[in-house]
C-alpha cells in the first residue's frame, strides 16, 4: 500500500508544477478539459466569426459596416448610416407598410415595374431615412393631439392598438414610435408637396382633350339570317353532330335538357272562405307551451305571414274610402296588406294551428334524423291533415306551383333544391294552405337520348354557322381590297381601307352601311342609350375599335345578340373643343392633371433612385456595391 503525504496542500501544488490546465481536486480530468474546450469554440465562433469570416473571403472583418452614405442637402455635410440599423429601419416599414406607410417606390413609380410589389425597397428605406433626417433638422413635430387622433383611426381602441402591437412582436412603445416616425415623414412630405400648385389652364386643357377623344366610324351590316339556310344545308352525320353538341359550354347543352322533376308528399290544412278541419287532434296532439302569450302569438303569426295569407287584393289597394265630411277620399300610398284587427277572427283561428304544424314538423324532423322510416301518409291521418302523394313521374317546377290546393312558387322552389327524401324546413303559408311537404324522390335535369334532341341540336348548329358564314362573307371584303400578309391571321390583320373604296364594293354588293359620327368612346347619339341603335350600341366602349388608327378596318365580328356582322372602319380619332368641357369635366380634369404633377414631383424627389436623391443627396449604398462586385468578381 502506497504511503499518503503529510502535507496534502504542499504535495498537490508541487504535484503541478509543470501541467498546462490544473484540474480541481475531485474532477474529472477529461471532463474538465472537454468544458474548456466548448468554451473556447464559442468564443471563437461569437466573438471572432466576422476577423475569421473576413480572413477566409479577404473582406475587411468590419463587423456592422456603413450602408447609406448621403450628403445633407442643406449643410452639405456628409451623413451615413450603419448597416444594424439600416436593416432594423427595413424591418419596421415593413411593419408599418400595413396600416400606415406607403413605399415611395409603390406610390411615386412606375406602375408596370411595381406591380405586384408591397414591402419597401432599400431604395425606398435610403429615401425614409434621408427624409426623417431632414424632418429633425427642421424641427418638425407630432403634436400628441395630432397622433391620438391617427391611432383612434387605424385602430379604434387601445385594446386595438395593443392586439396590433402583440402581433407585430413589439412593445406599445415601440409600436408608437414607429408610427410617430411615419407621421413626421408624412408631414414633410404635405409641406414638400405644396411645391406642386394647382395645374395651369394648358395643362388642364390637354389633359381633358387627351382622356376625352372623339371617334368616327363607318360600320357595314348584314344580318345572319339569310345564311341559315346554307348553314342548314351542311349535312353532318349524328356523330359528328353529336360531338359538336358535347363541345359546347355545358350551360348551351342544358338548355336540351329534360326538367328536373320531385314526387313530393303533401300534408295541408285548407284555409280560406268553405275550409273545413277539425283542429281538435293535432291541437291536443301538440298544445301550447305553458305561458304561451296568445296575444303576441297571434301578432307574431300576421306580421310573419301577411305578405303570403292577408294580402289585399290588387284592385282594392287605392280603395277609396268615405271622410268625415262624406267625400271620397283615395289613399296616395297603396295599402298592401290587411291590418291586424281587419282579419283578427282569421288569424285567431289559423295561429294556434300553425304553432302545432311547426311542433308536429319538428317532431317528424327529430325522428327521420334519428332513422325512423315515416309513414307520411299515416301521420297526416292522425291529426286529419290532407294528404297528397304526388305522381311516379313527378312533377316540374312550374307545375308544382300552380297546384290548386297547396302549391305555391316559394313551394316549388324549395322543392325541387331540396335533397331527395328530406322534410321542408318550414310550414309553408299560403293563401289557400298550411302546409307540410317533403321531397320524396327527386331527378336532376339530364340529357335526353340523342335522338330525342337531334333536330334541336341541328338548328343549335345551323344558328352559329349562320354566324360563322356572315362574318366569313363579310370580312371578304376586306381581302378584295387590300392584300393581306400571307404571314399575319386574318384576326391580327387591320388593313388600311380608303372609304370610297369600301362605300362602292359594299353597295354593289347589296350591305348596309352606317356612318357613327363623332364622339367619345363611351358615348351614343343624344347620349340617350334607351334609343340608341344596335349598332351604335355596340361600339360604345368597345375598345378594339376605339384602338383602330384612321383608315384601319377590323375583323368582321358578330354582334351581341347573334343576329348581325359589323364590318368597323375607323374614319378617325381627334380633340373635342375645350368648349365642350363642362363643369364636371374641368373638375375631372383638374384632378387628373393636378394627380399627374403630384405623381411626377414624387417621382423626381422621394423615389430612392430618383433625380434628387441621386443626384442632389447623392444617396449610395457602399457597402452593397462593395458585396456586388466581389459577387461579380468571384463569378468571373
Amino acid at each position: 500500500m502506497s504511503q499518503q503525504p503529510q502535507n496534502p496542500g504542499a504535495a498537490t501544488s508541487h504535484q503541478h508544477d509543470d501541467d498546462l490546465i490544473v484540474v480541481p481536486e475531485g474532477k474529472s480530468r477529461l471532463r474538465y478539459i472537454a468544458t474548456i474546450g466548448l468554451v473556447l469554440f464559442l468564443l471563437i465562433i461569437f466573438v471572432v466569426a466576422d476577423t475569421f469570416q473576413a480572413s477566409l473571403t479577404g473582406g475587411g472583418g468590419e463587423q456592422d459596416p456603413v450602408y447609406l452614405t448621403w450628403t445633407d442637402p442643406v449643410t452639405g455635410e456628409p451623413e451615413q448610416v450603419l448597416e444594424s440599423e439600416f436593416f432594423a429601419t427595413s424591418r419596421d416599414l415593413s411593419i408599418a407598410s400595413n396600416f400606415i406607410f406607403r413605399p415611395f417606390s409603390l406610390e411615386f413609380g412606375d406602375p408596370e415595374t411595381t406591380r405586384g410589389e408591397r414591402g419597401a425597397s432599400e431604395e425606398d428605406v435610403a429615401s425614409f431615412l434621408v427624409l426623417e433626417d431632414m424632418a429633425l433638422d427642421a424641427g418638425i413635430a407630432i403634436s400628441q393631439e395630432e397622433h391620438r387622433a391617427l391611432l383612434a383611426g387605424v385602430f379604434g381602441t387601445d385594446a386595438g392598438l395593443r392586439g396590433y402591437a402583440t402581433r407585430a412582436r413589439m412593445t406599445v412603445e415601440q409600436l408608437e414610435g414607429l408610427i410617430r416616425r411615419c407621421e413626421r415623414i408624412q408631414k414633410l412630405q404635405g409641406l414638400m408637396m405644396t411645391a406642386v400648385v394647382v395645374p395651369d389652364p394648358a395643362a388642364i386643357e390637354a389633359e381633358w382633350k387627351e382622356a376625352n377623344p372623339l371617334f368616327k366610324f363607318q360600320v357595314v351590316t348584314t344580318k345572319t339570317e339569310p345564311f341559315l339556310d346554307q348553314a342548314r344545308s351542311e349535312v353532318l352525320d349524328d356523330e359528328a353532330l353529336a360531338a359538336w353538341y358535347h363541345e359546347q359550354p355545358i350551360f348551351r347543352q342544358q338548355t336540351l335538357f329534360t326538367q328536373p322533376t320531385v314526387t313530393p308528399d303533401v300534408a295541408y290544412v285548407p284555409l280560406g272562405e268553405g275550409a273545413e278541419f277539425d283542429a281538435a287532434a293535432l291541437l291536443a296532439a301538440y298544445p301550447a307551451p305553458e305561458g304561451t302569450d296568445l296575444e303576441e302569438q297571434a301578432r307574431s303569426y300576421h306580421v310573419q305571414n301577411r305578405s303570403t295569407r292577408f294580402r289585399v287584393p290588387a284592385d282594392e289597394q287605392k280603395k277609396a274610402t268615405i271622410g268625415e265630411d262624406g267625400e271620397a277620399v283615395v289613399p296616395e300610398v297603396p295599402k298592401l296588406f290587411y291590418d291586424l284587427e281587419e282579419v283578427r277572427e282569421q288569424v285567431d283561428y289559423e295561429a294556434p294551428i300553425h304553432a302545432a304544424m311547426r311542433a308536429l314538423l319538428t317532431d317528424l324532423q327529430d325522428r327521420a334524423t334519428a332513422g325512423e322510416e315515416l309513414d307520411f301518409a299515416a301521420e297526416a291521418g292522425k291529426f286529419g291533415l290532407t294528404f297528397v302523394a304526388g305522381p311516379d313521374g313527378g312533377f316540374e317546377r312550374e307545375a308544382i306551383a300552380t297546384q290548386e290546393a297547396w302549391g305555391t312558387p316559394m313551394i316549388a322552389g324549395q322543392l325541387i333544391f331540396a335533397e331527395e327524401g328530406s322534410l321542408l324546413p318550414s310550414v309553408m303559408v299560403s293563401e289557400n294552405a298550411l302546409t307540410v311537404a317533403r321531397s320524396r324522390v327527386k331527378r336532376d335535369r339530364e340529357e335526353p337520348p340523342f335522338a330525342d334532341i337531334r333536330e334541336e341540336v341541328l338548328e343549335m348548329r345551323a344558328e352559329d354557322r349562320s354566324k360563322e358564314i356572315a362574318v366569313e362573307t363579310l370580312d371578304g371584303v376586306r381581302l378584295v381590297l387590300a392584300a393581306k400578309p400571307e404571314d399575319v391571321e386574318a384576326a391580327d390583320w387591320r388593313p388600311e381601307i380608303g372609304l370610297e373604296e369600301m362605300q362602292k364594293l359594299t353597295s354593289e354588293a347589296g350591305y348596309s352601311i352606317i356612318e357613327r359620327d363623332w364622339l367619345t368612346q363611351n358615348a351614343v347619339p343624344n347620349d340617350d342609350f334607351s334609343t340608341a341603335s344596335p349598332v351604335e350600341r355596340f361600339l360604345r366602349g368597345n375598345v378594339d375599335m376605339h384602338a383602330l388608327e384612321a383608315g384601319q378596318v377590323a375583323p368582321a365580328v358578330a354582334s351581341p345578340a347573334g343576329d348581325e356582322v359589323y364590318l368597323v372602319r375607323m374614319e378617325g380619332k381627334k380633340d373635342q373643343a375645350v368648349e365642350e368641357i363642362g363643369a364636371q369635366g374641368l373638375l375631372t380634369a383638374r384632378q387628373a392633371a393636378r394627380f399627374e404633377d403630384r405623381r411626377a414631383f414624387g417621382a423626381k424627389v422621394f423615389l430612392g433612385d430618383g433625380e434628387w436623391m441621386k443626384g442632389t443627396v447623392k444617396v449610395r449604398f457602399p457597402e452593397r456595391e462593395r458585396r456586388e462586385a466581389e459577387k461579380d468578381a468571384s463569378a468571373s
